[in-house]
């Protein structure tokens, strides 16, 4: 949130400050006689950069202290003033590689905030380019506080960690020692943190011409930081500028109105992209404008800028205008970020308008389809039905095969029965036959006597051997000579076969000659006469 105020006000010297870190508000603290190296540790603890801190003695016993007055002299209470600014704003980065797992990343006993990735944009030179485009949320914290205009004490804070994430450098990640911090120019100047970035850019104060008045030195550091902040808003808005256009440039069919010619596929990507790009727009307007706000209430007739308007030093009145210029400049700069949200709300209005068109196209080519589809259900069902009849007709027949099936399998029965009753005839009768006709021959060929009871025995004999023979081949048919043989056999009834169909086509095609000579012996006799 942002917090642009002067306060004037009797307030006792126990008044707390807050330490932040990102946008984050610490437990607030009270100062009193500490060193400039516990200040500094506690601003690298918090992920913020303690920029400086200007001591005067206590008022009370004299000690050199960094608040109004030492921890003996705390219940003394008097009179002091108070000028507090809260600069939020938005910095774009390009975040290396080797440092993506810097973000977010736990410093002390809090958590940065993740910044936005804005990478998804696209880079026009991508391939001199690498890392991630991201934008960083940063702040400026500033309180000048003290008795009186001679005595008073000035605290800043200010975001630098995203600063280290893009630097490429090996000594990026090391911090700086006390010396480094306190180094001089050629010129001898040495620079004042508070009001200059730091980081060698921009605008650069000498802290060794200072500015007694407190206001004066306030409205410096508001001129000087709100311009650097607006720098910062200033590049995010034409690096978002320049990779719309990129964007156009390399999809055109994104301003294009023939909708016909399009895939659907691309526009909703190009929707997904827009509304992305437009929650980007939407975040930062909103900072912005709530930033725009404060100034304008600051620079209001009845706000807090009347207290500054009886300088009369002619750098602080230009300070002063310094500071309406910025409050202009960023009403121009949220001018143009919403002129830039509406260019991408049209577009998101003509994708919406194309998907619908793309969406009922595909839903009349669905009913097309569904239309064919029923067409072709209907000669399905029309096939179904007549093979159903079909199969119908088929059931009668396999029913009357069936039906067949039994009677001649009846008759099969009746076959075999007969065929049974006939060999069983046959292995009574023909043993009986044959030793009849062995016993009614007058010769006698076996020695034993012809006798009734031999010849009972013989019948006999015979039915017990016929039938042991019969097991004898049953057993046999298992074996492989048989099977041998019985290959052989076929093969010879085979050569048997075509060696008789080969002599019956000779006699036949000799029959057949001899009945053509006949007859045509015949023909010549019958036509003599008629010579």
């Amino acid at each position: 949130m942002i917090n642009l105020c002067l306060a004037i006000s009797p307030t006792s010297i126990s008044t707390s400050f807050e330490f932040w870190q990102g946008l984050r508000l610490f437990p607030r603290f009270t100062f009193s006689a500490i060193s400039y190296q516990t200040i500094s540790m506690l601003g690298h603890c918090f992920g913020s950069r303690f920029l400086y801190v200007k001591t005067s003695s206590c008022i009370c016993c004299g000690w050199w202290v960094f608040g109004g007055s030492c921890s003996p002299c705390y219940q003394s209470t008097f009179t002091i003033f108070r000028l507090e600014l809260h600069l939020p704003y938005f910095a774009l980065r390009r975040t290396l590689p080797q440092h993506q797992h810097l973000l977010g990343s736990r410093v002390g006993h809090g958590k940065l905030r993740k910044p936005v990735d804005v990478s998804f944009l696209g880079n026009p030179d991508s391939k001199n380019d690498s890392g991630h485009w991201n934008i960083h949320h940063a702040r400026f914290s500033l309180v000048v506080a003290g008795p009186n205009c001679f005595k008073w004490n000035a605290y800043a804070f200010v975001d630098t960690r995203f600063n280290e994430t893009s630097r490429d450098d090996e000594d990026g990640d090391q911090p700086q020692t006390g010396q480094e911090e306190d180094s001089r120019d050629s010129y001898g100047m040495q620079e004042d943190p508070i009001a200059s970035d730091g980081e060698g850019e921009g605008a650069t104060v000498d802290a060794g011409m200072p500015i007694w008045d407190p206001r004066a030195y306030f409205l410096r550091n508001i001129g000087y930081r709100s311009q650097q902040a607006y720098e910062e808003w200033d590049h995010i808005f034409r690096h978002l500028d320049e990779r719309i256009q990129q964007h156009d440039e390399n999809h055109p069919h994104a301003l294009c109105h023939q909708v016909y010619d399009i895939d659907p596929n691309e526009s909703q990507v190009e929707f997904a992209w827009t509304v992305r790009t437009m929650n980007v727009l939407r975040m930062l307007r909103g900072n912005l404008k709530t930033a725009t706000s404060a100034f304008d209430r600051f620079c209001a007739p009845d706000g807090d800028i009347n207290y500054f308007i009886d300088l009369m030093e002619p750098r602080a009145r230009s300070w002063l205008e310094e500071v309406r210029d910025y409050t202009g400049q960023l009403t121009d700069l949220v001018q143009k970020f919403f002129d830039l949200d509406e260019s991408l709300r049209e577009r998101c209005r003509h994708l919406e308008l194309r998907m619908s068109v793309d969406s009922n196209r595909l839903s009349l080519e669905s009913n097309k389809l569904s239309l064919q589809s029923n067409k072709l259900s209907s000669e399905g069902h029309a096939l179904n039905l007549s093979a159903h009849s079909l199969t119908l007709e088929a059931k009668q027949l396999t029913r009357e095969t069936y039906q067949v099936n039994l009677e001649m399998s009846e008759v099969a029965y009746e076959n075999q029965r007969t065929n049974y009753l006939s060999l069983s005839m046959n292995q009574i009768w023909l043993p009986i036959s044959i030793a009849i006709a062995y016993f009614g021959t007058p010769q006698e060929t076996f020695p034993f006597k012809r006798t009734p009871a031999m010849m009972l025995v013989c019948v006999v004999g015979i039915m017990i051997g016929a039938n042991l023979f019969v097991l004898l081949l049953i057993r046999m048919r298992h074996t492989k000579w048989y099977k041998s043989l019985w290959k052989w056999l076929q093969t010879y009834r085979v050569v048997r076969l075509v060696v008789d169909c080969v002599d019956g086509k000779y006699a036949h095609s000799e029959n057949t000659r001899s009945a053509r000579a006949s007859a045509g012996s015949l023909n010549s006799i019958e036509l003599t006469p008629n010579v």
